[in-house]
């Protein structure tokens, strides 16, 4: 349980660290170079995952976006590829997508993660980890139930403050023996833009 709470943590700073990049490098007219922001903090995140996990994660990476339709072998979700750029090459995650719509930037991803103590844990307890994880990292930070794809989940949100604040919005939820988190991210005057987005993709997302 120890290794997916590490996990989600470096997860979220890795995509805080490519929020942070594409939203100033894109307001500048500089290329945007979020890829490689992504690749460098996952790669100082792994650093640290590798100090404290004894065996590596196991996530699915074997899903391809096909005719808007996001597809693996655990999950699909429909996105609508005018407005999101695929990314690829970070094996700490199972798909990320960036926002490109007008001049608002942010993230999606959704990692899953086998746990064996999936068994031993509720919905809320894994919820009420994760804050204890974060505190003192962020900010504003608040938890509640909610749901995701007819499955009880647990919902986290929160303020990060790097070059510009990042409102970020974390979903957790348990189906079989994987942990799944969704998490997306956007600068603060751009989030309800971007959510209302996200709920249209979160509104296809399926179980198989």
């Amino acid at each position: 349980m120890k290794k997916i709470l590490i996990m989600a943590a470096a997860v979220l700073m890795t995509l805080s660290a490519a929020g942070c990049e594409n939203k100033i490098e894109k307001s500048s007219g500089a290329p945007a170079s979020s890829s490689k922001a992504a690749a460098g903090a996952s790669s100082a995140a792994s650093a640290q995952t590798t100090e404290t996990v004894d065996e590596p994660i196991e996530h699915t990476t074997d899903g391809k976006l096909s005719d808007s339709v996001y597809d693996c072998s655990l999950y699909s979700f429909t996105i609508d590829k005018d407005k999101w750029l695929q990314q690829t090459g970070d094996d700490t995650i199972d798909c990320m997508f960036l926002y490109q719509k007008d001049n608002s930037h942010g993230s999606f991803n959704v990692i899953s993660v086998t746990d064996d103590e999936l068994t031993d844990a509720s919905i809320e307890e894994y919820g009420q980890m994760m804050l204890d994880t974060y505190a003192g990292q962020v900010s504003d930070i608040n938890g509640e139930v909610s749901e995701l794809a007819g499955e009880k989940a647990y919902t986290l949100t929160f303020t990060q403050v790097q070059d510009v604040e990042l409102k970020t919005v974390q979903i957790l939820s348990i189906k079989g023996s994987n942990l799944y988190i969704v998490t997306y991210s956007a600068a603060e005057d751009s989030f309800d833009e971007l959510k209302a987005d996200v709920d249209k993709i979160l509104a296809t997302f399926t179980y198989k």
